[in-house]
């Protein structure tokens, strides 16, 4: 027994059971990386409420698209009125201590302001834990809902505030749906009046460009209410996390964050050798009797 299973054959299916394992192991981290960049990890541990899955929540507005049929007009600033009107967003990126303290501090903020809380999620991204949260405030409270956010922030990341002049939208749009109501009475006239000497077709004909401009004047004016509902109500997003690493991979990181990384290094090495090592010795189950068999066949051919 001790003839068939010499040192140099067990060496032999030592190293192809080591090559192996190497190899198994290699895929396996090829593959959740290919995993890991087609799926990010989302792991939600608290609200996670979103309007939106097709773009950023911070992206998100609301607009109504024009129809086709919907004939283009001239933009106009209405630079002769004088009471304007004016909508305000507001974005920031901000590092916290405590994520999931300060979201909901936040959103009773928001609340108490009598505003309203579109999306709200934590998340848990690699060794960070992020937040966010997307809401609607009264625009005459917005000043008040800004000072609450920069509350027990550590550090401020990013932060923009932006405010449109909508009045010139607001004008135009009120401008169209009058001509089009204008033209719509027109019409209805018309054909009371004309119930008797109009032909099928031509009534046909009235009867389409009525439904035309109905449609038109409903499209518009579902975006004047969205202008209103822009002008008293001021959008806020916030984003969130313990870490200014998530936002800025070039930031200096902080003597906690790399004794973390570091330890993570160590835990990936013993988890790498353990694995290598456990595998390896599976795989002389496999390459043990192959290499005696081979050993056998080569010794047989040879002394022929």
């Amino acid at each position: 027994m001790s003839k068939l299973f010499s040192r140099k054959l067990i060496a032999i299916a030592f190293l192809l059971s080591l090559a192996t394992a190497v190899l198994h192991l290699s895929q396996q981290f090829m593959s959740w990386r290919h995993m890991d960049e087609r799926f990010p990890i989302m792991v939600s541990d608290s609200i996670s409420m979103r309007v939106s899955e097709g773009e950023p929540m911070y992206e998100q507005k609301m607009m109504v698209p024009a129809p086709e049929t919907m004939p283009w007009y001239p933009e106009d600033e209405a630079l002769d009125v004088d009471q304007r009107l004016y909508s305000t967003s507001s974005y920031s990126q901000l590092v916290v201590r405590d994520v999931s303290d300060y979201t909901e501090r936040v959103r009773a903020a928001i609340l108490a302001q009598d505003g309203r809380v579109l999306s709200q999620s934590i998340e848990k991204y690699g060794r960070y834990k992020v937040g966010s949260i997307s809401a609607r405030v009264p625009s005459e409270s917005v000043s008040l809902v800004l000072s609450a956010i920069k509350e027990d922030v550590v550090t401020v990341v990013s932060e923009s505030t932006s405010i449109q002049d909508e009045t010139g939208q607001y004008v135009s749009v009120t401008e169209k749906i009058a001509a089009l109501q204008d033209e719509v009475a027109i019409i209805q006239v018309d054909l009371a009046d004309s119930e008797n000497d109009l032909t099928l077709s031509e009534r046909k004909r009235l009867e389409l460009q009525l439904q035309r401009l109905q449609t038109q004047i409903k499209n518009l004016e579902n975006s004047k209410d969205s202008v209103e509902e822009n002008v008293q109500y001021a959008r806020v997003d916030v984003s969130v996390s313990d870490g200014a690493r998530y936002f800025d991979p070039t930031a200096r990181p902080t003597g906690w964050e790399l004794l973390e990384m570091g330890w993570g290094v160590l835990q990936t090495l013993g988890y790498f050798v353990w694995h290598t090592l456990l595998l390896t010795a599976l795989y002389m189950l496999i390459w043990l009797p192959i290499t005696l068999v081979m050993s056998l066949a080569f010794g047989a051919i040879k002394s022929k």
